[in-house]
């Protein structure tokens, strides 16, 4: 997981520097289906103006590289982010609500790491827990 963050990529594999992405308003997306692509993301958000970084949605994913229902989308302005939620919270992506939730943070880098390691024991212990 490091060795990919410290190659300057993201979790999907798309070029990205993330240094640019670390102070910018973030929105957590959760509930999309699992087949969602960036695209769609971008189209749920076509009335609000995303960051302009290289890549302003992150589709989070788990072990094997499989979604999770979960991303990040990056706006370069805080009240942008702001009315996105409010408008977008529990709409519809397919037949799916979407639940938006702020998750503007000093340090994404940290939050991608706790992601993956919680994920990882989930899925390491869920076997435990049945």
């Amino acid at each position: 997981m490091m060795s990919t963050l410290q190659k300057g990529k993201s979790l999907i594999g798309k070029p990205c520097k993330l240094e640019e992405k670390v102070n910018l308003p973030r929105l957590k997306l959760r509930g999309l289906p699992f087949d969602a692509s960036e695209e769609e993301i971008k189209t749920f958000f076509k009335n609000f103006q995303l960051a302009k970084v290289g890549y302003p949605i992150h589709i989070i994913r788990g072990v094997k590289n499989k979604p999770t229902g979960q991303a990040h989308v990056y706006f370069d302005d805080e009240e942008e982010a702001r009315k996105a939620c409010e408008t977008l919270n529990r709409k519809f992506l397919r037949n799916r609500y979407i639940e938006i939730y702020s998750d503007y943070i000093f340090n994404h880098n940290l939050t991608l790491v706790k992601e993956h390691v919680t994920t990882l024991m989930r899925d390491r212990y869920r076997k435990d827990n049945q």
